[in-house]
């Protein structure tokens, strides 16, 4: 399986976490690979040191090719392994024709509607590999078990999903040769192995960070070399966010200009 495309687009201040969560799923499910959409639609006329007009392009978008060397060792490298579990949904291929609509009637509405009936919510990607079986029942390798609201579920291969602080969760991946942090801080200590990571501080008490060994080898192997990427609030210099009443809808007030600045990010390792 490969996802064709996907992209986290401006204006989203929390951008950079897009790509460790694709690289993620996709590594845990066992894919063969994800497309980023897209670098660039303008090969002239652009200023390649501010993010471009196209909300799609990300070859300015700093924040979120800091992180790309540990997301292609998660996917390329294996440091990520697949899970072992199985959740399979057995359906025949008359009902699934049915409901993915192959009466032209694929749009947003008819889509949700589909994947919140099509999927249970005891199908977790971070638990089991998911898909869909044509020829078989409902299947899984493992035992079901419910999952609290509010906790810090872990699964088999080193991914941390922290729910404990109501609207305030963050990922954790930790593996021998890579290792993540991205969300709210919210006064945590983050165990990764022999690394530990605390007093994260930024503007929006929120970051990502991505550790990763260039050379493959484990964090604690003598001559290990070490890539650490920290990022919080990117974007052009001067550029103005625009919030609706709700708080929940932006845009530009101003879209500012080149180049690219990016919050430091203060924290202990």
């Amino acid at each position: 399986f490969f996802c064709s495309e996907w992209d986290m687009p401006w204006p989203n201040s929390f951008r950079a976490e897009g790509p460790i969560y694709y690289a993620m799923v996709c590594a845990l499910q066992g894919w063969s690979g994800v497309f980023h959409y897209t670098y660039n639609h303008f090969a002239d006329g652009m200023c390649s040191r501010m993010n471009p007009w196209s909300v799609f392009d990300f070859l300015a978008r700093t924040d979120m090719l800091a992180h790309y060397p540990a997301c292609a060792a998660m996917v390329l490298r294996g440091d990520l392994k697949p899970l072992t579990r199985e959740w399979r949904w057995g359906v025949s291929k008359e009902t699934a024709k049915e409901l993915f609509g192959i009466r032209n009637r694929i749009n947003a509405v008819y889509y949700d509607v589909t994947c919140r009936s099509f999927v249970p919510p005891e199908a977790n990607p971070l638990l089991f590999r998911t898909g869909i079986d044509y020829l078989g029942p409902a299947a899984t390798t493992g035992d079901w078990f419910d999952t609290p609201q509010r906790c810090a579920l872990t699964n088999e291969c080193g991914v941390t999903w922290d729910r404990s602080v109501p609207d305030r969760c963050c990922l954790v991946v930790n593996t021998p040769g890579t290792k993540l942090f991205t969300g709210y801080p919210e006064g945590r200590t983050v165990a990764l192995g022999v690394v530990t990571l605390k007093d994260v501080k930024t503007s929006m008490d929120w970051a990502t960070v991505s550790l990763v060994s260039l050379d493959g080898k484990a964090f604690d192997e003598p001559g290990a070399r070490i890539l650490v990427a920290a990022t919080a609030k990117s974007g052009n210099t001067d550029e103005k966010l625009a919030f609706d009443e709700t708080g929940t809808k932006v845009t530009y007030a101003d879209r500012g200009r080149a180049p690219v600045v990016n919050e430091g990010v203060a924290a202990t390792l």
